[in-house]
């Protein structure tokens, strides 16, 4: 995973190994919730210095993965607050396309989280 400061933004490659199965020969969608709360919750560490807890994580699946596939994770600071955060994040393909022949969205959604407050 690589960080930018200067957007607030995080991405990286991932790829499930076959325990994190879900359906048959596809990744189960707990597993990518996991990475992408992991993903927001570093990127608002990133950008705030603070580590805060998530108090919600929508998650949107849209095109099922299939394991060992090599996905694309982003996970961008919309918006950071004294002590929230709101972030952006997508799971997308490095290869396959849609039928608009735009890069798949496997899955994608935001999460918020709650800073602690600032030691003075």
């Amino acid at each position: 995973m690589r960080y930018l400061k200067e957007i607030q933004s995080l991405a990286g490659v991932v790829r499930f190994g076959k325990d994190c199965e879900g359906p048959p020969g596809h990744v189960h969608g707990g597993a990518m919730a996991t990475v992408a709360d992991a993903a927001t919750a570093t990127v608002t560490f990133l950008a705030s210095g603070r580590w805060g807890f998530t108090t919600r994580l929508d998650c949107n699946y849209r095109e099922m993965l299939p394991v060992e596939t090599p996905v694309c994770v982003e996970a961008h600071i919309l918006e950071l607050k004294k002590r929230k955060a709101i972030v952006k994040w997508t799971m997308s393909s490095l290869t396959n396309l849609d039928r608009k022949g735009e890069l798949i969205r496997h899955s994608f959604g935001t999460a918020e989280f709650l800073l602690p407050r600032k030691e003075e």
